[in-house]
C-alpha cells in the first residue's frame, strides 16, 4: 500500500478497508486499517491485511481517512486473496 499525494505528504495517511456481506453494503462483515511508513522510499509504503473468522463477504470498500497534511490518493498493488474453506 502506498498512500501519498501528488505533492509532498508529511504524514502517511491511514487507509481503511471495509468488507460487506453483499453488494448493497447493508451488512458489514469487518473492517481493517493500516498506515504506511517512510523507509528508504520517497513515498510511504505498508501492508493492509484483512480476514474474518466465519463471515463471508463479496464487496470491499477502500478509503483514505482524512487528516491534516495527509493525502487524497493512494496506489495499490500486489493484491493477494486467500480463500479459506469452512
Amino acid at each position: 500500500m502506498d498512500s501519498h499525494s501528488t505533492g509532498e505528504a508529511d504524514i502517511p495517511t491511514t487507509l481503511r478497508l471495509t468488507a460487506y456481506e453483499n453488494s448493497t453494503k447493508t451488512s458489514m462483515a469487518g473492517i481493517a486499517t493500516a498506515m504506511g511508513t517512510f523507509a528508504n522510499e520517497a513515498y510511504p509504503q505498508g501492508l493492509l491485511s484483512f480476514g474474518t473468522d466465519d463471515r463471508n463477504f463479496d464487496t470491499i470498500e477502500l478509503e483514505l481517512i482524512r487528516q491534516p497534511r495527509g493525502t487524497s490518493i493512494f496506489h495499490l498493488d500486489n493484491i493477494v486473496v486467500v480463500v479459506s474453506g469452512k
